[in-house]
């Protein structure tokens, strides 16, 4: 029986002050088995003691515009990933409760998978939705769009996910455009 891994990709997630309007761009990779990074980006990869893989932008991203991401993994086991792109955790000042740090996501491509519709047209199509309130969207703006007419606007409570298929030894690059939209603070 093949192991699963799951990933859950928090896709260029930006902590930081709203008010600087920038913030470092972070994936998350939940996996029941392990993964060796190869190739990283411009990003830096931390395995936490309980949880997600964390992968972090080593300089803060703005709004500005669009920044491009990637990375490359060597699944330790043949199964299915759920790609996840979401906002990062970030406390409030009371600490009490997160802030809603909204991101964007567009051009999402994966090597060694197949990954169907990662500019979110037709709705996010093949892309389902989860999470709780405020629902995160695919935006219709060609205008503001980096790849496409649509793309993904999520935060750490809400997203849309894709589940992919993975070999193991088989190198795995996911690549994506992301930028900071806005954070809101929580109700205290």
């Amino acid at each position: 029986m093949n192991k699963i891994i799951v990933i859950a990709i928090l896709g260029l997630l930006w902590t930081g002050i709203a008010m600087a309007g920038e913030a470092k761009a972070v994936i998350h990779l939940y996996s029941d088995g392990a993964l060796v990074p190869q190739e990283l980006n411009g990003v830096t990869f931390i395995k936490q003691d309980k949880g997600p893989y964390s992968i972090d932008s080593k300089e803060k991203i703005g709004s500005d515009c669009w920044t491009d991401f990637s990375f490359t993994f060597i699944p330790q086991f043949t199964g299915k990933v759920a790609i996840l792109p979401v906002g990062v955790w970030e406390k409030s000042p009371t600490k009490k409760n997160i802030n809603q740090v909204w991101m964007y996501y567009d051009g999402l491509k994966v090597t060694g998978s197949t990954l169907k519709n990662g500019s979110f047209e037709n709705n996010g199509e093949n892309w389902s939705l989860c999470g709780k309130t405020p629902k995160a969207v695919i935006v219709k703006d060609s205008t503001l769009a980096a790849d496409g007419e649509s793309f993904l606007a999520a935060w750490l409570g809400s997203t849309y996910s894709q589940v992919i298929w993975v070999n193991k030894d088989v190198p795995v690059n996911i690549s994506f455009k992301a930028r900071y939209n806005e954070t809101v603070p929580a109700q205290e």
